[in-house]
């Protein structure tokens, strides 16, 4: 058992050793034997809060955010030493790292999206803030061209009753940037972005947004399957689901191939599929439901996944497991069916 409070999780390639950042400690410890009687093996002292860790391809080296310090440490794995550290990020929370397939991890990429959304100048407007995501080298540490992420169109008009007609849509700008994932070329950040100009009001002060970058250009992609709202795409493409969840707080996401996600709302207590092909992203895309929802308790089972925080699929993509922070639970949710089958202790 770790001490404290685990944060985050990374399994080695071998499938038999796991490195856990422990954040009220700042500490990240190594868990061996997973497969026979798991142990606790070495731990290495890292900075304020450690959140999020990624291992480079063939995981010789694990990276740790540092999200109070504002720092990356980077581990050698076999002797749980810190080897080097990048200074320059404010508050990274989650990471990710390229695999282009080969046994050489120095020719990867680190992605590091700062958290928080960057000033542009003029406070408490919906576009007072960029993204920023932040790409160094795995060989050399060094900084690569940053991509940034501008405010979006959010889809919706202000929603003051009676709204005037032909109001410009909301802006909303990118914030709370959560753990990234790669798919092919591209890289997908689920966000909960900020509007805080009037009028105040829950449809349209925040909004949920993935963010689309492309790596092999360092840019946002824009285009039709690029960087989506997608509380625009629930309004559009479910129209008869009772009830209608708008997807509030999305904090993860994970993949099964390069076209389908599976993006975690902490708020609303639901997974949503999202399809990234065709002329635009579509949701749900199934015969069963259209949104996955976790505040239900299976047959069985000790009670409903609430508070979510983070999904992963499997290898074979049949299924997704959800911590579930808010019950202390372990979801899963069977993908055949669109539905969560059983949550344990």
């Amino acid at each position: 058992v770790t001490d404290g409070e685990p944060a985050a999780v990374v399994i080695h390639p071998d499938n038999d050793t796991a490195f856990v950042a422990v954040r009220d400690t700042s500490t990240v410890v190594r868990i061996d034997d997973l497969q026979t009687a798991p142990v606790l093996g070495k731990s290495v002292d890292v900075g304020s809060e450690p959140t999020g860790v990624a291992l480079s391809p063939t995981g010789t080296t694990l990276y740790v955010a540092e999200w109070a310090e504002g720092r990356i440490a980077v581990i050698d794995t076999a002797t749980m030493r810190e080897t080097a550290a990048i200074d320059e990020p404010r508050n990274p929370r989650g990471l990710a790292v390229t695999n282009d397939g080969d046994a050489d991890d120095a020719d990867e990429l680190l992605i590091v999206p700062e958290f928080y959304g960057e000033p542009t100048g003029v406070e408490a407007t919906d576009t007072s803030r960029n993204g920023l995501i932040r790409i160094y080298a795995t060989g050399d540490l060094t900084a690569q061209p940053s991509i940034v992420l501008a405010p979006i169109d959010s889809g919706f008009a202000p929603a003051a009753p009676p709204a005037p007609a032909g109001l410009p849509a909301v802006m909303t700008s990118p914030n709370q940037l959560w753990v990234p994932a790669i798919a092919g070329t591209k890289l997908y950040i689920p966000s909960i972005s900020a509007s805080p100009d009037r009028p105040t009001n829950f449809q349209t002060n925040v909004q949920p947004v993935v963010y689309v970058a492309d790596l092999a250009t360092a840019s946002e992609d824009r285009g039709a399957l690029g960087s989506t709202n997608l509380a625009r795409l629930v309004r559009d493409q479910i129209t008869g689901a009772t009830p209608k969840f708008f997807l509030a707080d999305l904090v993860d996401l994970d993949f099964v191939g390069t076209d389908v996600s599976y993006v975690l709302s902490r708020g609303a207590d639901v997974v949503q599929r999202v399809v990234w092909a065709g002329a635009s992203p579509t949701l749900g895309g199934t015969a069963f439901n259209q949104q996955i929802d976790l505040n239900t308790t299976p047959a069985g089972s000790p009670g409903p996944c609430q508070n979510p925080i983070g999904i992963v699929t499997t290898l074979g993509g049949n299924r997704a497991y959800v911590n579930c922070w808010g019950t202390r639970l372990l979801g899963a949710v069977d993908l055949s069916t669109q539905s969560l089958v059983r949550t344990v202790t």
